[in-house]
C-alpha cells in the first residue's frame, strides 16, 4: 500500500519505520527527522525488530505529489488543522485518513476534510522514544485499536489491521476496540500530565506515591465513558493502569517531553477533552480540572524556577 504517515515524530517513525519494513510504500512526512532520514535512514530499535536501519521515503508536506491509499496521522492534536491543511492538495475520495492520536475530537476535525466514511480512528499502547532525529526505539510491545468512525466493522478496517499486525503492532478491531480507545482516552489524562509537573518519567511515580492521584483521575475518565455507552470498569480500569505503569521501562510520556522541550502539550485535548465532555454529560471532574490548571501554570512558568543563591 502506499502510505503517508504526516508526523514523523516518534510514533510516527515507529508506524511508518514498521510499515516500511515490511514492504509498504511509506513517505513520512514532517518534522526535524526528515533531514536525517534522507540522509542515513531511519534508525529504529523495537522490542520486536531489533535494531534496524530502513529508508522510507521522507519529505516536507509541500513536497508531496501523488495518490496515497492511506493516511496515517500523527501529529500532535493541537497541530492537527495546521497539518491537515498542509496536504489538501492530496486528499482525494478514495483515501483512508486514519486518526491514532491522542485526545477527543479528532474524528469531528477530519469530517472538516474528508467524508466520515473515510475516517478510521485508532489509540496505540506502545512506546516510542525519539533518542536522536531520526532515531528510536520502543521498549516493549502491547496493543492498540482500529475502529471505523461511523458504523460496523469492515472489511477495510480487517485489511489494514492485518498489515499492521504483520508488521508488529498489534491492534485489537470489533469487539472491544471502543472500550480500549477509551480505556487509552483515560490512561492518558494520567500518568502523561501528571509527569508532565513533576518533571519525572513514569516509572517514578510509584515509589513517590503517585498512584492514589491517578486512580482519582482515571474514575472520571470511566464515569464519562460509561455515560456514553461504553461499559468500562472501575476496577478494570485502575488495574490496566497499574499493569502498564508496573511493565513500563524508563519512559518520558510525551507531555513530559513537550514540557522539557518548551512546547505546549496537549493538555487541553486530552484532559481537556475529558472535561468538555464531561460537561456535556453533567458529570463533574474536578480532578481533571485542576490537572489542566497545574500544566498550564507550569508550562508559564518555565525558565522562572527558583535558583537558592
Amino acid at each position: 500500500m502506499k502510505i503517508c504517515v504526516l508526523g514523523a515524530g516518534a510514533m510516527g517513525c515507529l508506524y511508518g519505520g514498521c510499515l516500511s519494513l515490511i514492504g509498504h510504500d511509506v513517505t513520512l512526512v514532517g518534522g526535524r527527522s526528515i533531514p536525517v532520514i534522507r540522509e542515513k535512514g531511519l534508525k529504529m530499535n523495537t522490542a520486536w525488530t531489533g535494531p534496524v536501519v530502513i529508508y522510507p521515503k521522507a519529505c516536507y508536506a509541500d513536497e508531496l505529489e501523488g495518490e496515497f491509499e492511506i493516511l496515517i496521522l500523527l501529529t500532535k492534536t493541537l497541530q492537527s488543522r495546521d497539518a491537515m491543511d498542509s496536504v489538501r492538495h492530496i486528499l482525494n475520495k478514495k483515501m483512508t485518513v486514519i486518526s491514532l492520536q491522542n485526545g477527543l475530537g479528532n474524528k469531528e476535525l477530519l469530517q472538516e476534510y474528508v467524508s466520515t466514511e473515510q475516517i478510521m480512528l485508532g489509540m496505540t499502547l506502545y512506546p516510542s522514544d525519539l533518542i536522536a532525529p531520526g532515531e528510536i526505539k520502543s521498549t516493549f510491545a502491547d496493543i492498540g485499536a482500529l475502529v471505523d468512525a461511523e458504523g460496523p466493522l469492515t472489511e477495510r478496517t480487517k485489511m489494514i489491521s492485518a498489515e499492521m499486525d504483520k508488521a508488529g503492532i498489534k491492534h485489537i478491531i470489533g469487539k472491544g476496540a471502543w472500550e480500549f480507545i477509551w480505556e487509552k482516552i483515560i490512561f492518558n489524562a494520567t500518568a502523561n500530565p501528571l509527569c508532565a509537573i513533576l518533571g519525572i518519567s513514569s516509572e517514578m511515580l510509584s515509589p513517590i506515591g503517585g498512584y492514589d492521584l491517578l486512580y482519582q483521575l482515571a474514575d472520571e475518565g470511566v464515569a464519562i465513558a460509561n455515560a456514553s455507552g461504553i461499559a468500562i470498569s472501575r476496577e478494570s480500569m485502575r488495574k490496566r493502569l497499574f499493569n502498564v505503569l508496573e511493565m513500563q521501562k524508563p519512559h518520558a510520556p510525551s507531555m513530559l517531553v513537550d514540557m522539557t522541550s518548551g512546547r505546549l502539550t496537549e493538555v487541553d485535548f486530552i484532559n481537556g477533552g475529558l472535561s468538555r465532555e464531561g460537561k456535556r454529560l453533567g458529570i463533574p471532574t474536578p480532578m481533571n480540572d485542576i490537572i489542566i490548571q497545574l500544566v498550564h501554570l507550569k508550562e508559564n512558568s518555565r525558565g522562572r524556577e527558583y535558583a537558592p543563591h
